[in-house]
């Protein structure tokens, strides 16, 4: 379905969907997240050297990326310091759910230089996908963990071609997707031996010149549509049917559409996902680093505070959006962010409800946002009483 297609119910195979031109979309109905988790992450990354007797060393210094399984979030470290140093992955339990909150040390840890840590990590069939850039290509790596019992297992590593800056989970190709420095394609690894998939379908990205190839993340929507992020701009398109790439959203051509662009070269600690199913329409969602102004694809731009978190329309704009910044302060729950350095990623919960989680290197914290999976009444119209006990989105890992 393309990300023009905005209004998706699935129950197993049940699926209702509309289209309209992008020009034309407007997110009258948005579904407003609410801020449901603040969670201190400071005494889960205390920096040191992995030590039995030491809860929680090892695991760096600073929080850094993220993945999310429904019902818990994954939460890896960030090596703050000039000499090479230990980070490492914790698990934070029922981070979506009413009872206590839990905090597990899972003892993956490992060395990587100075200023490095575990940049982007991703969950999909009982397994931790992470990526590390260490600076060259012979030190970098992407590894995958089998974590579908109390203690994680090294399944495979590879040294991926080049440098992987950021992964993802590409639930239409069903393989481990990556980016890296100055490429202007996605590369795709096998999920079970994170072999390299030369020759496979939709790599390329075709794209403007404007927003620059040093690429800081990826994501795909439940149908294998993407986003991505530059150091200068955020890029967004449908999969083409030919499965050779992308097409931009008002569907003119092959590429991707330009939705935001920005002046600031942001090198790293730039964020983007997509927010399925927020009302009418999709959205996207975006963390900048040390960026004031933002302009979109019909020309407007705007101010913005690097601080926090934004969600705009699937074109860059926010015309018809109710809710389009989020502090961290929401509903009463935890105070505004103060560092600019973050990482989100959107997913549904257990439950299908939509959820967005935000790291903040910063302020060294995990912010949950959340809101229910409710179906149009036209959907529920055709779904009945009983289709609406089973009715659910799907997840995308």
């Amino acid at each position: 379905m393309r990300l023009t297609t905005m209004t998706k119910c699935t129950a197993a195979t049940f699926m209702i969907a509309s289209s309209f031109a992008i020009g034309a979309q407007v997110n009258a109905a948005q579904t407003a997240l609410r801020h449901s988790q603040a969670i201190d992450l400071s005494p889960y990354f205390i920096g040191g050297a992995p030590d039995s007797t030491v809860g929680f060393a090892g695991n760096g210094n600073s929080p850094l990326s993220l993945a999310f399984d429904g019902t818990n979030a994954y939460i890896s470290g960030y090596n703050n310091s000039s000499s090479d140093g230990s980070v490492g992955v914790v698990k934070v339990s029922n981070v979506t759910g009413t009872g206590n909150v839990t905090v597990t040390d899972l003892g993956i840890k490992f060395d990587v230089s100075g200023f490095r840590g575990i940049d982007s990590m991703v969950y999909a069939n009982d397994a931790l996908y992470l990526a590390n850039d260490n600076g060259t290509t012979s030190s970098s790596y992407i590894r995958k963990y089998d974590v579908s019992g109390d203690t994680p297992s090294l399944e495979t590593e590879v040294n991926a071609p080049g440098r992987p800056l950021t992964i993802d989970y590409n639930p239409n190709a069903d393989n481990i997707s990556y980016v890296q420095y100055s490429q202007g394609r996605i590369f795709q690894l096998n999920k079970d031996t994170l072999t390299e998939q030369e020759g496979d379908t939709h790599k390329a990205i075709i794209y403007d010149p404007a927003t620059g190839t040093a690429w800081r993340s990826v994501s795909f929507d439940s149908d294998g549509n993407v986003t991505a992020a530059t150091f200068q701009g955020i890029v967004v398109g449908n999969l083409n049917g030919d499965g050779n790439g992308y097409r931009k959203l008002d569907d003119s051509g092959a590429g991707v559409t330009n939705a935001l662009q920005y002046g600031a070269d942001n090198n790293v600690w730039v964020s983007v996902d997509i927010v399925e199913d927020a009302g009418d329409s999709d959205l996207i969602a975006y963390t900048l680093r040390g960026t004031t102004e933002v302009t979109d694809s019909t020309g407007s731009s705007r101010s913005i505070d690097a601080n926090n978190v934004y969600l705009a329309n699937l074109d860059g704009s926010v015309d018809g959006l109710s809710q389009i910044e989020l502090t961290g302060a929401e509903d009463g729950i935890g105070a505004a962010w103060q560092n600019d350095t973050k990482q989100i990623m959107y997913d549904v919960d257990a439950e299908g409800n939509g959820t967005l989680l935000v790291v903040s290197f910063g302020d060294e914290r995990l912010d949950v946002y959340t809101f229910a999976a409710v179906p149009e009444p036209a959907s529920m119209a055709l779904l009945g009483a009983a289709g609406l006990l089973i009715l659910g989105k799907r997840r995308r890992k």
